[in-house]
């Protein structure tokens, strides 16, 4: 995986269960391979102030 692919991650949600979730992969983190993702949604209803990027495209 590189930068920019679109991943299907195992997201934590509201009630504290994890869903598959559409993630942007932003960076590989060495030495260990993890991955920084950028979590997808389209329910800008429940934005959180201050974390939350609310992008359109």
């Amino acid at each position: 995986m590189k930068s920019g692919d679109i991943v299907l991650a195992s997201l934590p949600q509201a009630d504290g269960k994890t869903k598959l979730r559409p993630a942007l992969v932003l960076k590989q983190m060495l030495p260990y391979k993890d991955l920084l993702v950028f979590g997808i949604s389209t329910q800008i209803n429940q934005e959180v102030l201050g974390f939350d990027e609310i992008i359109f495209a």
